[in-house]
């Protein structure tokens, strides 16, 4: 980023992590992480970097085409009550392919419980969970954009005659 008055060019950068979910940005050594867990998708979001950098984002989950559509202008600002300096357009409709995680590395959810998630819907641990908590547990664990919406059945004629 090439700020003309100062005759300074800055480095910045953007850097988004799906995998650990977070999105990280930043000017030189000053940088900020956003986690992507608390982030409510196509929810326009600002942030600052000391008042001065400022970062606006919207990220989209195009769960269908297993993509992220992001758009982020950041923008070096120096008075708080005018226009910025300086305005970039980082990303415009940029498509983020979806990347599969090391699935080795451990569990991906550090703070999800399933016995917190059963008290919450009222349940215990049986069998088989209602329909509906088990929607809940799949959606939770981000599980239910890779699970057919009509799975195969397996007691069905097809599969028992051959």
């Amino acid at each position: 980023m090439e700020v003309g008055f100062l005759k300074k060019s800055f480095s910045t950068f953007v850097e988004i992590d799906t995998c650990n979910h977070y999105l990280k940005f930043g000017i030189e050594k000053l940088t900020e992480q956003i986690d992507l867990f608390d982030y409510h998708w196509g929810i326009q979001e600002k942030k600052y970097l000391m008042n001065v950098i400022r970062l606006e984002y919207k990220i989209e989950d195009i769960s269908a085409d297993q993509e992220y559509e992001i758009n982020l202008n950041m923008s070096v600002c120096f008075e708080s009550q005018k226009s910025c300096y300086f305005t970039m357009t980082v990303f415009n409709g940029y498509r983020l392919p979806k990347v599969f995680c090391d699935w080795g590395t451990g569990f991906n959810i550090p703070e999800f419980s399933l016995l917190r998630l059963l008290k919450e819907q009222n349940e215990t641990l049986s069998e088989q969970l209602p329909l509906a908590v088990r929607n809940v547990l799949l959606e939770q664990l981000g599980l239910s954009d890779f699970l057919l919406d009509f799975p195969c059945n397996v007691t069905s004629n097809q599969f028992i005659n051959g």
